[in-house]
């Protein structure tokens, strides 16, 4: 077994996105700059963005991400696909934190014990924490708000199978 470092090194930088921090930083706020919006009305709570390599989403990630400008939310609850094979269907990082040559995301481990404990009391479910995982729906989204939002954050890391 292996151990579970306290920070998930990215699998996925250099593939999915480019390795370099300023490669990265410039070619996420040409994504972001790029989206024309309408005028949005309301209080922006949630997008939706795809999750393939940033080469194929970027454009499209770009609007989602746009939408989020000048918000400054402490946590941002991240759903996304999990595409191996592991037998529980909801699952969460092991890890304290996801890395990205932009730098450490923390994982607010308070709300995703709330999350756990709330999904075994309400619906009986359990939500499985897995190390050393190859996903990359999950990830690829962290530059784009790393470069968007206003202010430091945490994330609850939530991967459904």
């Amino acid at each position: 077994m292996k151990a579970v470092a306290e920070i998930r090194p990215s699998p996925i930088a250099g593939r999915w996105y480019p390795a370099d921090k300023e490669l990265l930083a410039e070619s996420v706020d040409e994504y972001i700059q790029s989206a024309k919006l309408p005028n949005i009305e309301g209080e922006v709570v949630g997008v939706i963005a795809p999750h393939a390599g940033h080469l194929y989403s970027g454009p499209v990630a770009g609007y989602a991400f746009a939408a989020l400008r000048g918000l400054k939310p402490e946590i941002v609850v991240i759903v996304s696909p999990m595409h191996y094979p592991y037998p529980q269907p909801f699952l969460t990082s092991a890890h304290s934190a996801y890395q990205t040559p932009l730098g450490i995301v923390k994982i607010d481990k308070k709300f995703i014990q709330s999350v756990q404990h709330d999904m075994m009391t309400e619906l009986g479910l359990e939500l499985t924490s897995v190390a050393n995982d190859q996903e990359h729906s999950l990830e690829i989204e962290l530059p784009f708000l790393q470069r968007v939002l206003d202010q430091e954050f945490q994330i609850a890391p939530i991967m459904v199978r």
